[in-house]
């Protein structure tokens, strides 16, 4: 019984990747969380991804090292 409990979890936490990582790969601005993004996002990709970045560099955590 554990190990179908554990198999279940594994199989959810794969579906929950594989679907963030298709919103990742194919945004969809038709459906935004946050509109504003959405809008910079459609209109103007190079801002966007310049914000983008900035924002990571600021609030992002820094990578371990090897």
């Amino acid at each position: 019984m554990k190990d179908s409990r554990w198999r279940r979890a594994g199989d959810y936490t794969s579906h929950l990747i594989q679907s963030l990582i298709a919103l990742v790969n194919d945004p969809q601005p038709e459906h935004p969380l946050r509109a504003d993004l959405a809008e910079e996002y459609s209109k103007d990709r190079k801002k966007f991804f310049k914000n983008a970045e900035e924002f990571t560099k600021k609030h992002g955590e820094k990578r371990p090292v090897d």
